[in-house]
């Protein structure tokens, strides 16, 4: 088995040969390792017409947060490979 975590512009799927045409579909999801909160003692999501949160406990100190957006426009995007752009 093969995982290939590595983004929209994946260099796995290219190595693999495997065609994946990129379509946009109007979401965004922020990803962040953050501070735990005190109150943080289980996963807890919030959700709403536009948008979903997650706060995940990950160890006694750090959570796992993440914000999805619904009705994104494409103009965000990045134009590069993440690892082109951050000089990998």
């Amino acid at each position: 088995m093969v995982v290939g975590a590595d983004g929209i512009r994946s260099w796995t799927r290219d190595l693999l040969g495997v065609p994946c045409k990129l379509e946009y579909t109007g979401q965004m999801v922020c990803r962040a390792t953050v501070p735990r909160p005190a109150c943080a003692t289980a996963p807890y999501t919030s959700a709403g017409p536009v948008c979903t949160s997650d706060l995940i406990p990950i160890s006694q100190t750090q959570a796992h947060t993440f914000l999805t957006e619904d009705g994104v426009p494409p103009d965000p995007l990045p134009t590069t490979n993440s690892h082109t752009a951050c000089g990998n």
